[in-house]
């Protein structure tokens, strides 16, 4: 730039001024469409029954928040307003907002939308989340199934790999449930393998696809199953952090519990720490040990 405030080159680029071509910006306005697209269509799964201007605007507000972005895109912003050519960001979104109409299409196209199920029958997981202990073996999880129940419905099911992994931490499945008129709910029997090996906690997942008829899938189609190792001592701490007691209580219990393994016999020390309340004239002072046995979690 010389000393009138005109730009002459920039990192070897030859920049013709007002040229928003050699500035990159159909390019940059493409990529930044299909990632506001994108997440557009992540919000409207993750809360299907939102009004779609209220997913508009967490999808402008997530696009402008995101970052860091490439070199190249600040170069342009800053050489656009240089000279005096307006934001980037700006423009973008007001190019991206005008592109409306064609993104919700597009997002009602690949959703299925709800006019196509007139009964409004919804199939779906309920709860979305199990925690388990790897030692549990077998257990199930539960698909429901809402609106008109006159009529038969068919839907698939199968598991995928989070941090867990098919053969070593759980036993994988797929199949198809089959609801005939009036069956409100299906479940669905995972097994958990259980091994001696100290491993951080897991997850994988449960999915739902290929209902028939088509349009009936429900938020959430998604299970994430949680696996607590067992394998270690486990975590120790008290239930409540804060207690309030009157003077005349006496004595006091606290629960202390045992949690994300009980594997073992495991010795804890205790002992009381003045605070504002001084031993031997508020409290009485007192130490010793806390042990749990094998599998005791409290």
């Amino acid at each position: 730039m010389n000393r009138r405030g005109v730009i002459v080159q920039a990192e070897g680029d030859n920049l013709e001024m007002g040229s928003a071509e050699l500035l990159g910006l159909d390019d940059v306005h493409d990529d930044i469409k299909q990632e506001y697209i994108n997440t557009l269509k992540d919000l409207r799964q993750q809360h299907p029954h939102a009004d779609l201007s209220a997913l508009e605007r967490m999808a402008h507000e997530s696009l402008l928040n995101r970052g860091p972005k490439s070199r190249a895109f600040y170069r342009i912003q800053a050489t656009r307003k240089l000279m005096g050519s307006g934001d980037l960001l700006r423009r973008i979104s007001e190019r991206a907002q005008s592109d409306l109409s064609e993104i919700k299409a597009e997002i009602q196209r690949e959703s299925g939308a709800a006019e196509f199920n007139p009964s409004n029958t919804r199939i779906f997981f309920e709860p979305s989340k199990y925690t388990v202990l790897e030692s549990c073996g077998r257990f199930e999880v539960r698909i429901a199934r809402t609106g008109d129940l006159d009529n038969a419905i068919s839907v698939d099911y199968f598991t995928e790999d989070g941090t867990a992994q098919a053969g070593s931490d759980y036993v994988p499945t797929k199949g198809t449930l089959h609801f005939g008129p009036g069956e409100k709910e299906k479940r669905v029997a995972l097994e958990v393998i259980d091994d001696d090996v100290f491993e951080p906690d897991e997850h994988f997942f449960v999915k739902l696809r290929g209902a028939k008829p088509a349009g009936v899938l429900g938020s959430p189609t998604l299970a994430t199953v949680i696996i607590l190792d067992d394998d270690h001592g486990g975590l120790f701490k008290f239930e409540e952090q804060n207690h309030e007691l009157v003077e005349s209580v006496g004595i006091y219990e606290l629960r202390v519990i045992r949690c994300s393994g009980a594997r073992g016999r495991v010795i804890v020390p205790y002992r009381t720490e003045d605070g504002t309340a001084k031993a031997g004239k508020e409290y009485e002072a007192n130490e010793g040990q806390l042990i749990f046995e094998n599998n005791e979690s409290e």
